[in-house]
């Protein structure tokens, strides 16, 4: 008799779970993460690998470029001090979007003005550190938007 009750109780309990869970649409996972995003032109761009190099000759520098098909997004910042925000100025920070623009062509954009904000530089474990950041951009007649990354790095 208290095994009866107590999957009833059970069944109550998970019930509701279920029914609110079991109706969503769930995301259709592709396995992979995104790293890096924007809006270029008004388009969602996504990358899913970023190869990221901080140097530190001869100030702290750092260069990430985000691969997506066959586009690329660059940002570079010069004297980086970690969080907070550079401007894009031709000769230090500066940003490029390479790919191609329907009706300019394959190219690389380089921008003239725009923002990278680092908002959380962080170390996670004794070989995992990341970093997550904003940018916006304007390159010639390429207008990048609404762009995040949140990049996990390896170091082994």
């Amino acid at each position: 008799m208290r095994t009866v009750v107590y999957v009833k109780f059970l069944f109550l309990l998970v019930l509701p779970v279920l029914l609110l869970t079991g109706g969503c649409k769930k995301k259709k996972e592709t396995g992979q993460k995104e790293v890096l995003w924007a809006k270029v032109r008004g388009e969602h761009w996504v990358a899913y690998e970023a190869k990221v190099i901080i140097s530190k000759s001869p100030n702290l520098h750092l260069y990430i470029d985000a691969t997506s098909n066959d586009s690329h997004i660059q940002l570079d910042i010069d004297n980086y001090s970690g969080v907070g925000k550079y401007n894009v100025i031709a000769g230090s920070n500066g940003a490029k979007f390479i790919g191609t623009v329907e009706g300019m062509g394959y190219n690389t954009y380089v921008a003239t003005s725009g923002e990278i904000e680092v908002t959380d530089s962080y170390l996670a474990g004794s070989s995992n550190t990341g970093i997550k950041g904003k940018f916006k951009f304007l390159a010639a007649a390429v207008d990048v938007t609404e762009g995040e990354f949140n990049i996990n790095l390896n170091l082994d």
